[in-house]
């Protein structure tokens, strides 16, 4: 009988807890819906800078959920930033542009899209700066700096490393994992190269699909080595043989017209003017409300 009256207790203890939590977080989201007037926006002053924190995630969608509706720290998706980007090259309050790139998870066509909105955003006579603390390191670094090759001026951190050591591809394969655990895949395909269940049929990657996947990377590097070589004013002969040299230092990225300037971040405010800084999460909010 006790022990039943520990239990029960316990129970109504923890739904307590439960159901002033949920309280808790309805009316904090009541207040930010009903007393908007008191959040905190962003003031754009003249000649401010548009700050883009590359390190961090831009999902393809925008991602709504209590959380962060709550503490108003939703990420901004990919299309929000492109839509940033391209109002601040309007914007007469803009006046340039300043970038963090040291690893980001931007896929290759996105990192395509983001380098088409800057080269337009310094179509309208507006600079645009980049700085890192490292490309990849050691490598891993191709998809951080095709990004950065297309702002103004590329600047690095002293020591740091220009990891552009090429484009790789990996595909799991989970055929042997099934088999353990006694799962046979029935999956028929239609001719050699169609090999979207491959890595569920087989052990290791056929000829044919290798051939595919090796057609794809080239292609893709090609254009990228052909973009870094206009946009660096290098020829793409230069490029090859620096990415087959890689990973650089800094310095010697500097020697080879990789990159423009070493230097720390504080240095290359100082030389920008020490302007104002707006990050982009809070212009693009900014952006949102004006469209409303």
């Amino acid at each position: 009988k006790y022990g039943f009256m520990m239990v029960a207790a316990n129970a109504l203890l923890y739904t307590f807890s439960l159901v002033g939590v949920l309280c808790i977080m309805l009316l904090m989201m009541v207040s930010r819906l009903l007393m908007p007037q008191m959040e905190t926006r962003a003031v754009v002053g003249e000649n401010s800078v548009l700050l883009i924190d590359f390190n961090r995630s831009f999902p393809e969608i925008g991602h709504q959920d209590i959380i962060s509706e709550i503490s108003g720290g939703r990420p901004i998706s990919l299309y929000e930033l492109l839509g940033a980007i391209e109002t601040a090259q309007n914007d007469k309050n803009i006046s340039a542009l300043f970038a963090q790139i040291d690893d980001t998870d931007l896929g290759a066509a996105q990192v395509q899209e983001v380098r088409n909105a800057i080269k337009k955003f310094r179509e309208s006579g507006k600079k645009a700066y980049v700085y890192s603390q490292g490309f990849g390191s050691f490598g891993g670094g191709f998809s951080e700096y095709y990004l950065a090759s297309a702002f103004d001026e590329i600047w690095m951190q002293p020591k740091s490393m220009i990891g552009i050591t090429g484009i790789s591809v990996e595909v799991p394969f989970a055929r042997g994992l099934l088999q353990k655990i006694g799962v046979e895949p029935e999956i028929y395909a239609r001719y050699e190269y169609k090999s979207a269940a491959a890595s569920f049929t087989d052990y290791t990657m056929s000829p044919t699909y290798r051939k595919e996947m090796q057609s794809l990377v080239n292609d893709f590097g090609n254009t990228v080595v052909d973009d870094i070589a206009k946009d660096r004013n290098l020829d793409e002969k230069s490029v090859r043989k620096y990415v087959d040299l890689a990973p650089l230092f800094a310095e010697d990225g500097l020697d080879k017209k990789l990159i423009d300037r070493i230097g720390y971040k504080a240095e290359l405010f100082a030389e920008m003017g020490n302007p104002q800084v707006i990050s982009v999460y809070d212009y693009a909010k900014n952006v949102y409300e004006q469209k409303l």
